[in-house]
Formats: C-alpha cells, sequence, structure tokens
C-alpha cells in the first residue's frame, strides 16, 4: 500500500492557488479489484473533458456520488459492482 498527500503551488503571488490531492495505491496478490481512478470533480474542467472524450462512470441513482467525483474504469461494469451504495456513500461520508 502507498498513501501519499502531494501539495503544490500554480501561479504567481496572491494569484497562486495551493492544490492539495492524496493518492492512494492498493497492490496484493489475491485482491481482485478492477483498476480504477477517482478525484472530486472540477465542474469546469472536467465539463470540457468531457466534452474531448474523457470518459467518467455516472451513477443516474446517485447524483450526488456522480456530481463529486470522476471515476474512471476500462472495466465499467466491474467498477459499478464495487462502487455499491455503501461505497459510494462512504465516499461522500455518509456511511456508518
Amino acid at each position: 500500500m502507498l498513501l501519499a498527500d502531494h501539495h503544490y503551488v500554480t501561479g504567481p503571488g496572491k494569484n497562486a492557488s495551493r492544490p492539495r490531492r492524496s493518492l492512494l495505491v492498493l497492490r496484493r496478490p489475491g485482491l481482485a479489484l478492477p483498476a480504477f481512478s477517482m478525484r472530486p470533480q472540477v465542474p469546469v474542467l472536467d465539463t470540457i473533458g468531457k466534452m474531448v472524450g474523457v470518459r467518467d462512470v455516472d451513477f443516474p441513482e446517485d447524483g450526488a456520488f456522480s456530481r463529486a467525483f470522476l471515476l474512471q474504469a476500462a472495466d465499467e461494469p466491474a467498477i459499478r459492482r464495487l462502487f455499491d451504495l455503501e461505497v459510494r456513500q462512504q465516499a461522500l461520508g455518509l456511511g456508518r
């Protein structure tokens, strides 16, 4: 398992932005998770991304999750099985 925080600065002076990202990489023999990436949506950039073909696995029955995250995976059926309602609620901080 690799868990890391990434911080960087863009722009000069008072216009500087300091984005923060966390990264989790899991690898374990026998762990049969489909490969995927997930990050918070960036509304303007992700709207443009969708226009140029960036694919996002959305859940029509869970608009809050779909609006909150950009979820990408080559095996969409497998990722839909993995991200059941309980997992999506945990991602939103609504789980038990």
